[in-house]
């Protein structure tokens, strides 16, 4: 399968929210990159990260995701440059918790979708860490091992 498809699904999923804001979609290195994955999960987990980073981001703003082929393992980002949070928030981030979203968006969540895409990366043997900073954004890296 390749990467390309998983991100064009994810942000088809996601128009919504990147029109209504206008945010810019900047891609690095996403074209021919084949990986042995569940693609259905892993749209699932793309398209979860891209509305995250859509709702988190202010109108206008930019989204980077991007791919870098390690010596045996696929490594994927989403990066965002919005409300980010505080790092004492890292450790229940994966916890399922219903919030609407600040900054006077008009978004709610239900608290599902990290978790969800852990399971699902943890399901591929592989690994999401979370780097977020307040008022400089969101960057969630991806890690699966080549099969």
């Amino acid at each position: 399968m390749l990467f390309r498809s998983v991100i064009s699904m994810g942000l088809k999923l996601n128009d919504y929210y990147i029109q209504d804001k206008e945010l810019e979609i900047c891609l690095q290195n996403v074209n021919g990159n084949k990986i042995v994955c569940d693609q259905e999960k892993l749209v699932l987990v793309f398209s979860n990260l891209i509305n995250n980073a859509a709702k988190y981001s202010d109108r206008g703003q930019k989204i980077v995701i991007g791919y870098k082929k390690h010596l045996k393992r696929h490594e994927f980002f989403v990066q965002d440059f919005g409300q980010g949070f505080e790092i004492s928030d890292h450790e229940n981030i994966f916890e399922v918790k219903k919030h609407k979203i600040s900054k006077g968006n008009n978004y709610f969540s239900l608290g599902l979708g990290l978790n969800i895409s852990k399971y699902v990366i943890d399901s591929h043997r592989g690994k999401l860490e979370i780097d977020s900073k307040p008022n400089k954004g969101t960057i969630i890296k991806i890690e699966i091992p080549e099969l």
